[in-house]
């Protein structure tokens, strides 16, 4: 049973962060810069390199998934 958690908490967090990949090439973010995500949460489209109003948006969503998903898979 908890390999099976393991394995389905990896595979959960492995979509979101490649999907936050697509989205950070969508709007031009480096997403390896400290403090960055923390400024999209708070919803800063400044960070963007690109003006992507609806990438940026899933992007903050995703993100905030992504946070969710660690919590429930420690």
């Amino acid at each position: 049973m908890t390999e099976f958690r393991h394995t389905y908490w990896g595979r959960q967090i492995q979509n979101l962060a490649h999907e936050l990949s697509k989205l950070a090439i969508a709007c031009d973010i480096e997403l390896g810069k400290p403090g960055l995500a923390e400024r999209i949460l708070k919803n800063d489209s400044t960070v963007c390199g690109k003006n992507n109003p609806k990438a940026f948006e899933q992007m903050r969503q995703h993100l905030t998934a992504l946070f969710n998903v660690e919590k429930g898979a420690v």
